[in-house]
């Protein structure tokens, strides 16, 4: 890896963190005054418009090179970029974020502000030590020693 490339990863992985870190400061400020739904209606609204400019900006290409079929128009290539190549997938973890983001945002408008972010961040956590477990246990352990052995690598990865 070049350092060019270095450098501008970590430009944007500092980027990303600060935008995350203003949604939820944000967030919490508007929790106080508004109701989940709506901060939910405006972060989505805000995030379609901003993912409608990178799509329209962008010419996506949604089929593979030397694909006999005849190449799409503008238009079917926007409309594919919406809907993906398999809708129902892209359904069901529309429908698995919204629940998780009703959720931190919740989180966010009542709990203090970095308790609710660690919250969210910790979830990572649960689906490495549940690939741990599996993997260790060739998932034939009892429930009680895979929950044993997730408190112990949760508790862990929150003393650092």
């Amino acid at each position: 890896m070049s350092q060019k490339n270095f450098a501008r990863g970590i430009f944007w992985m500092i980027l990303a963190s600060s935008s995350f870190a203003i949604m939820a400061a944000a967030a919490k400020y508007c929790g106080r005054r508004l109701p989940v739904p709506e901060i939910i209606l405006v972060r989505s609204l805000l995030s379609s418009i901003f993912i409608a400019f990178l799509i329209f900006k962008t010419k996506i290409s949604w089929r593979a090179r030397g694909d006999p079929l005849p190449r799409p128009t503008c238009r079917e290539q926007r409309l594919a970029a919406w809907v993906g190549k398999n809708p129902t997938i892209l359904a069901s973890r529309g429908a698995v974020g919204f629940v998780a983001l009703t959720l931190y945002f919740w989180a966010v408008s009542r709990l203090d502000l970095g308790t609710a972010v660690m919250l969210n961040y910790t979830s990572p956590m649960d689906r490495f030590s549940n690939w741990l477990m599996s993997a260790t246990f060739d998932q034939a352990c009892s429930a009680r020693i895979h929950q044993a052995a997730e408190s112990v690598l949760k508790l862990l990865s929150a003393t650092g």
